[in-house]
């Protein structure tokens, strides 16, 4: 007996048993990844959406004494300390995809726009989505009137997609 005890501890793990059990853990540790990424994701959204929102309540308070939007830029915005700080990389106002974020006058300077590029087709999709806070909202230069669905049609392409919102 004691002699068959001793076979089995020796004998340890078959060449089979350890690629099983390495597949088994790969698939393990994929599908723990991709749980990881998909709240990654999420949670870029929600940062870019609480970040829009700052920016544009910053941008009516910046120039509420001035009734117009027709000179605003980028750079005012930064001199003023309009942008939210996680959306600045040096010299430049990013959004959570490093993609360019942009602030011109629209409407002869009644409106304004914020142009977000290179949206990854999940998020624009997502934040498509949050059309009523906005005035306009146009993806990939498709206009999205406020009871239209976002679909992959509409962000059409998987990593650069170009969103602008415009309010007055």
């Amino acid at each position: 007996m004691i002699k068959k005890i001793r076979q089995i501890k020796e004998r340890g793990f078959t060449l089979l048993e350890g690629l099983a059990l390495l597949a088994l853990g790969s698939i393990i540790l994929g599908a723990a990844a991709f749980a990881i990424s998909g709240g990654l994701e999420s949670a870029k959204v929600a940062n870019t959406q609480e970040n829009l929102n700052y920016l544009r309540m910053n941008i009516v308070e910046t120039y509420a004494h001035v009734r117009s939007y027709d000179s605003i830029t980028n750079d005012q915005l930064l001199e003023a300390n309009a942008v939210p700080t996680n959306m600045i990389a040096g010299e430049d106002i990013v959004n959570e995809w490093n993609g360019n974020v942009t602030v011109e006058p629209a409407d002869d300077g009644r409106a304004f726009t914020v142009t977000l590029d290179n949206v990854p087709q999940g998020a624009a999709i997502k934040l498509g989505g949050q059309r009523h806070h906005w005035d306009e909202l146009t993806i990939n230069d498709t206009e999205i009137e406020r009871d239209t669905v976002v679909t992959k049609e509409i962000c059409d392409d998987e990593l650069n997609n170009t969103i602008v919102f415009k309010a007055h």
